[in-house]
Order: structure tokens, then C-alpha cells, then sequence
């Protein structure tokens, strides 16, 4: 595999990713309660759980998504010229 091929590979992960981190960050700002209902049937939360949690999980999927995705394009953008 060519570095052409990765730095293709890396940019399509970092759209499809981020565009997951959109989805999931849209749907909790709009349908924040819709979403807390269906996790309440399932887990005892409270709303500040839930945010946190959320919330929490969209950061670290973020900076996944930078250090696992964006960086290595970046870095095989630079480098292939």
C-alpha cells in the first residue's frame, strides 16, 4: 500500500468519523429527551448523568478521532509532498 492509498484511507476516516460525531452531537442537541426517555428504561440515570456521560463520550471519540484519523493524513500529507 502507497501513500497515496493511505492518505486516501485517513481522509475517508476522518468524513465518515466525523460525521458520526455530528450525527450523535445533533441528535442530543434535538431529541435530548426523546434519547433520555430510552436510556431511562434501561439504566437508572439522572439528566445530569446522562449529559455527562454523552458528553463525555463525544470528547474522547473527538480525540480519537484527531490523534487516529486527522494526524496521521496530516502527517502523510506533508510528507508525500
Amino acid at each position: 500500500m502507497n501513500t497515496e492509498d493511505l492518505s486516501s484511507f485517513f481522509g475517508w476516516m476522518t468524513i465518515l468519523n466525523s460525521a458520526f460525531l455530528l450525527y450523535w452531537w445533533l441528535v442530543i442537541s434535538f431529541f435530548k429527551e426523546a434519547v433520555f426517555k430510552l436510556h431511562r428504561k434501561w439504566f437508572p440515570l439522572k439528566d445530569e448523568q446522562f449529559s455527562a456521560i454523552h458528553y463525555g463520550g463525544m470528547a474522547f471519540f473527538k480525540l480519537l478521532v484527531i490523534s487516529l484519523n486527522v494526524t496521521p493524513w496530516l502527517a502523510l500529507r506533508i510528507t508525500s509532498g
